[in-house]
């Protein structure tokens, strides 16, 4: 169909919808497929509300923070029963991505329906105001992603999360993702925290940049908590190297990897 052609001009589109109602309804689907929302979350969530038949066309979904030069004061924040709630509405949502955004909140949010995808992504979220149940309540929203990819985490860590004491953590268990990424976060705690996730049972691919050995070490009893069942691991050790930039460091490195329990991956990078 022609509509088909116009699926990356939005001014065509639009036109489009305007000749009858079988084009207005083939433009809506390359419309609304793919959705980008900056700062006003509870607005689009009341959007969804007043709007329930544009629902179904939504796949893929973008919540970008208020730039810093346009919102210096603070960091965007999106209160996560907001979040919960724009889930609810997106049936066929299927790839998430939330950037530069804040989740501290003092406002508990009961989601009973956790939210399945195949792809979420964190990108630069948190503040020094958000704890890791902040970051917590947040991937608590969701069961089953197939991707999940957490690229920069900012948080406030005092002593009990440095030490990983995951039982005063409100760990989102029942979360089961197959393939993950991960950079600049604290390693460790993360590490500690998707052992005591379903993850640990599907667990096939992770892609990590380890920052020192403890990094290296808390990977891998995350890998003994797997069964040795991942089939890829992507390290980049080079922030491990140069941390620990000493020919003590050098020459304990290579004899502490080859001591870890790496499953017989198809894959090594």
């Amino acid at each position: 169909m022609v509509i088909d052609h116009l699926q990356n001009d939005k001014a065509a589109l639009s036109s489009a919808a305007l000749v009858d109602k079988s084009w207005l309804i083939r433009s809506r689907v390359h419309l609304f497929r793919a959705v980008s929302v900056t700062a006003d979350f509870a607005g689009f969530a009341q959007f969804l509300h007043e709007k329930p038949h544009l629902r179904k066309y939504i796949e893929q979904l973008a919540l970008q923070g208020q730039p810093l030069e346009y919102n210096s004061s603070s960091i965007t924040t999106l209160q996560p029963f907001v979040l919960a709630s724009i889930l609810s509405q997106l049936p066929h949502l299927n790839r998430l991505s939330i950037h530069e955004i804040s989740f501290h909140s003092s406002i508990p949010c009961f989601y009973l329906h956790p939210c399945q995808l195949d792809e979420l992504t964190l990108i630069n979220v948190g503040s020094n105001e958000d704890t890791t149940n902040d970051v917590l309540h947040i991937l608590s929203l969701f069961s089953d992603v197939r991707s999940l990819n957490i690229l920069g985490i900012g948080q406030c860590l005092d002593n009990n999360d440095l030490q990983a004491r995951t039982d005063e953590l409100d760990i989102p268990s029942s979360l089961r993702v197959m393939s993950l990424k991960i950079e600049d976060v604290p390693y460790e705690l993360y590490m500690q925290i998707f052992r005591r996730t379903e993850s640990v049972h599907t667990i096939k691919n992770i892609e990590m940049e380890c920052g020192d050995l403890g990094d290296i070490e808390a990977l891998a009893e995350l890998l003994q908590d797997t069964s040795l069942s991942v089939e890829s691991l992507n390290l980049n050790l080079t922030q491990c190297f140069i941390t620990n930039a000493s020919p003590e460091a050098d020459s304990d490195a290579i004899p502490l990897l080859s001591m870890f329990p790496f499953p017989p991956c198809s894959q090594y990078h």
